[in-house]
């Protein structure tokens, strides 16, 4: 019986690897984004899960044999001597969540906060104080968020790095 199972490959190789399975006609899940390059330089497609892919195939009559020695893959992941086998109810759910990146084009800073989401900076002169997201920005790893400064709401442009999602538990 095909399952769905996890293939580690070897850097950039994903959709060779991806390309090579759907000639065998094995069915694969192959999440990717499209990020701008900023600086007016494009947009580049990138995998949403790094070095991963995922394929349905039936690991008990040897089709993991053949495919642990294509060209691109490093291994078929594995707990203890059997390979890890990934929920269709997860493969739905990757799918039913990814839907919504399929034609967007997202900005660096889009990639890791959403508009409206509570942020705390972490660097900086406003190190320790709260901000909202507001949008990424073109220019590589700037982001524009609303500060409460001097009891009115400002934009500033900061570095993604100079920001961390708040957990909205801590802010009850």
């Amino acid at each position: 019986m095909a399952q769905w199972h996890l293939l580690y490959t070897k850097p950039h190789k994903e959709p060779q690897v991806n390309r090579l399975l759907i000639e065998r006609d094995i069915e694969t899940f192959f999440p990717v984004v499209q990020l701008e390059r900023g600086y007016g330089r494009g947009i580049r497609v990138e995998p949403f899960f790094p070095h991963y892919l995922f394929a349905r195939f039936d690991a008990r009559v040897g089709d993991s044999l053949t495919l642990q020695w294509l060209a691109g893959v490093r291994t078929i992941v594995h707990f203890g001597d059997r390979p890890a086998v990934v929920p269709d109810e997860a493969i739905a759910e990757l799918r039913q969540r990814m839907e919504p990146f399929d034609e967007q084009v997202l900005h660096p800073g889009e990639w890791r906060f959403r508009a409206g989401e509570y942020v705390e900076i972490v660097k900086g002169p406003f190190v320790g104080l709260d901000a909202i997201f507001q949008k990424g920005l073109k220019s590589k790893d700037r982001v524009q968020v609303l500060l409460h400064v001097l009891g009115s709401w400002n934009r500033v442009e900061l570095g993604t790095s100079e920001i961390v999602p708040i957990d909205q538990r801590k802010r009850g």
